[in-house]
């Protein structure tokens, strides 16, 4: 193996932890983001004079699973393959619950949450 392959490989396996990092942040920040919402509506609803729905909840609960789930398939899928293939997948993996948490909130109408 040339000095070049062995430097080729460092760098892939040190992006591969970097993305894989930077994709467990993400993860984290949109499982907070969930988290933060079902400990705060509650209170919202209340300053307002209403109670959160078993739809609200359902949708909280949504944004909370989601982004678990979703890096629990992306682990699993890229298991056996490099760091750096890993890291892309949960890449793709958070940039998916972000699209689904952004068409979530657009579709789903506010007042649907609150009765």
């Amino acid at each position: 193996m040339s000095t070049h392959e062995v430097n080729k490989g460092k760098t892939a396996l040190i992006t591969g932890i970097v993305l894989t990092a930077l994709a467990a942040l993400l993860f984290g920040y949109q499982l907070w983001t969930g988290i933060g919402n079902a400990l705060v509506f509650p209170q919202f609803a209340a300053s307002i004079g209403l109670a959160v729905n078993a739809t609200g909840w359902f949708w909280i609960t949504v944004q909370i699973a989601l982004p678990i789930i979703v890096a629990a398939l992306a682990l699993l899928t890229a298991r056996k393959r490099g760091a750096l293939v890993r890291g892309v997948m949960l890449l793709a993996g958070v940039a998916l619950v972000s699209v689904a948490l952004i068409d979530i909130m657009h579709l789903v109408p506010n007042t649907s949450y609150f009765s």
